[in-house]
């Protein structure tokens, strides 16, 4: 059993981009529910996994008693001193349970519980990374149009651009490569909802970031940004290095840097 196991959590690992500690935990509370419920007990039934080995310790914690009039619960003094000679009736015994024990019921229920957990664990990653990613600029590619946004594809997570936060002059289709600023990430109901935009003055920045690596390198600033999304964005940029120019930097030679930058903006002039 812990070798499938630990085979089945290194490839929740390695599929959904958890750590090992995520999923061992992840199948440790399935598996305890699903204990608890088989021998119908919320307080007397421990499990642990071992990280390293994956493997599985359950044991049932039973009132050892004369006559055992709840089995889920009590075991009788004759079973008792098979196993513990020393103990008597009204003490407790910590009793192994061999996996099998739970029979198909607990191993579905663990199934369930499993998924769900995996699932909490896959939505919390993708918070924490994207959280990360918040004021920058993502890329991603276009999969749907419903409800007033494009749904985006980021690879590990979809995202939303409200067509509000798009430019007046483009209408993106299915398919089609999209950038966007990382506005905001937050937890809802039916996962962590990243929402982008590419109306924001600091979508502008970012863009010029990427285009120029002075700026990047912090020798040239932009200290000023105003934008009429679609129409023109004015940028003030300040060098640090008396010998770099920061428009002519901004601009690159022949305007290619500026150029690229204008070309994503769908033609929006910048000054």
């Amino acid at each position: 059993m812990s070798k499938e196991l630990k085979f089945y959590i290194e490839q929740i690992c390695r599929e959904k981009g958890l750590s090992k500690s995520q999923v061992v935990q992840a199948f440790e509370v399935a598996l305890l529910s699903a204990a608890k419920k088989a021998f119908g007990s919320k307080k007397n039934v421990n499990l642990t996994i071992d990280p390293e080995t994956c493997e599985i310790s359950i044991t049932a914690k039973k009132r050892i008693v004369e006559k055992v009039s709840n089995p889920k619960e009590e075991i009788s003094l004759e079973d008792a001193q098979k196993i513990a000679p020393d103990k008597g009736p009204g003490d407790y015994l910590e009793i192994p349970v061999e996996l099998h024990d739970f029979g198909r019921i607990a191993a579905q229920t663990a199934k369930q519980v499993i998924q769900q957990k995996v699932r909490e664990a896959e939505r919390k990653a993708i918070l924490d990374e994207f959280k990360d990613k918040v004021g920058t600029i993502a890329s991603g590619v276009v999969l749907r149009k419903e409800k007033g946004v494009y749904v985006v594809n980021l690879g590990r997570a979809e995202a939303i651009l409200p067509v509000k936060e798009t430019l007046p002059n483009e209408r993106l289709k299915r398919d089609d490569p999209v950038k966007a600023y990382i506005k905001e990430v937050r937890m809802t109901s039916k996962g962590p909802e990243i929402v982008l935009t590419r109306t924001a003055p600091e979508f502008v920045a970012e863009l010029f970031k990427t285009e120029v690596p002075e700026i990047e390198d912090g020798i040239v600033e932009i200290k000023k940004i105003v934008r009429e999304p679609g129409e023109r964005t004015k940028l003030t940029v300040v060098s640090k290095d008396p010998g770099i120019d920061p428009v002519g930097a901004c601009v690159g030679m022949k305007g290619t840097r500026v150029q690229g930058i204008v070309r994503e903006l769908r033609g929006e002039r910048i000054d």
